[in-house]
């Protein structure tokens, strides 16, 4: 079957060199993104601060919801507890509260890779992944925390799941961890609500393809279902939160129109 292969595969020289030049691409990246990550960026942004509090909120046991509602800016607060545990580990300032940040950008280094791998070989690979690890503005980005890279690894991991599948590994153990990874991308910040969309598209296609069957199918979707519940329950009492951040940072609220243009406006007629 596809494991046996895969095993096989790796006790090539050539594979084995492949994986250590991914290994150290990674490790690149990492340095890249915690080297001195108290200290840079300098200052704190706005929304890292807020990030801060609520871990900080929780470590203290003052934060007064559980982890499946939406706290500061209608974000879930799994998110935040996950920020947390990270401070608890790494401090409580701004090395404890970036460094989830900067962990979920470096994964997204061999996540890329082996996307572009599975899709157009090693140099295709290599290349992404290295411009990838080396990239001034995403490694800017993984050094800020408040939630805004971590819905990529949700994005990432899913198009490697699926290209797994399509290549034939199609254990079931790969369906759940589908079904999981579009569960906790609704737990992110806002921009994760895009990947169960992208997900579904996509899982529909291989079904009409007849790549997954339609109890695979079944099977993702009872995975999602079942992780993702807890906050499909607060949501139907909180209807209010399930929109709200999306509504905030719309292009076309109100509010924005307003800090855009100086002014109360409206796109029509400020021909816009």
């Amino acid at each position: 079957g596809p494991a046996r292969r895969l095993a096989r595969s790796i006790q090539r020289p050539d594979l084995a060199l492949e994986l250590a030049g991914v290994a150290t691409l990674t490790f690149l990246a990492l340095v890249l993104r915690v080297w001195d990550l108290g200290n840079y960026p300098v200052g704190m942004h706005g929304d890292e601060a807020d990030s801060a509090v609520q871990g900080i909120k929780i470590l203290l046991g003052t934060f007064g919801i559980g982890p499946f509602s939406a706290g500061w800016a209608q974000i879930p607060s799994l998110y935040n507890y996950a920020q947390a545990l990270f401070m608890a580990i790494f401090g409580a300032d701004d090395v404890g509260v970036r460094t989830m940040t900067a962990l979920a950008g470096t994964s997204l280094v061999p996540m890329v890779y082996f996307i572009a791998r599975l899709g157009w070989g090693r140099l295709a690979g290599f290349t992404s992944a290295g411009l990838l690890a080396v990239s001034h503005l995403f490694i800017n980005y993984s050094r800020i925390a408040g939630g805004f890279l971590e819905p990529a690894v949700n994005m990432c991991l899913l198009i490697l799941l699926l290209a797994l599948v399509e290549r034939g590994y199609k254990h079931r153990f790969v369906f759940a961890l589908i079904g999981l990874d579009l569960s906790l991308s609704l737990y992110q910040y806002s921009a994760g609500r895009l990947v169960p969309v992208v997900g579904l598209i996509l899982i529909l296609l291989m079904a009409l393809r007849k790549v997954i069957t339609v109890k695979q199918v079944a099977a993702t979707a009872a995975v999602f279902l079942l992780a993702s519940g807890p906050l499909f329950l607060y949501y139907s009492s909180s209807s209010d939160a399930l929109l709200g951040r999306t509504v905030g940072v719309s292009i076309f609220s109100d509010n924005n129109i307003t800090h855009t243009l100086g002014r109360p406006g409206t796109f029509a007629a400020d021909g816009v």
